[in-house]
């Protein structure tokens, strides 16, 4: 089977020399762009939101929608606000705003 992601990251999901990482991340190909605009939906019109607080807005599982926000900020999509808030992990995660 070709390669067909590599390469691609960030416009495509990422995945590491694991099979099972590799056939999630093609399973997730088709879908990222629908869940990355969910994302920027939730973070549009806001001062900002936490990636865990965008995936709650978007309802998308964390799992799912963190990488999102990684890839919507490298395509300049998203910005760091310079705040801080705390995440469901307890620890401090940073508020992104939309730069559109």
């Amino acid at each position: 089977m070709n390669d067909l992601l590599e390469g691609m990251y960030p416009d495509h999901p990422g995945y590491k020399k694991r099979d099972t990482s590799r056939r999630a991340a093609i399973d997730m190909a088709p879908k990222a762009p629908i869940l990355k605009d969910r994302i920027l939906s939730a973070i549009s019109g806001t001062s900002g939101l936490t990636a865990d607080e965008a995936c709650r807005k978007a309802g998308l599982e964390l799992l799912s929608g963190r990488p999102r926000v990684s890839e919507l900020a490298n395509e300049g999509r998203l910005v760091d606000s310079g705040r801080r808030r705390r995440l469901e992990s307890g620890k401090q995660g940073v508020v992104w705003t939309a730069t559109e």
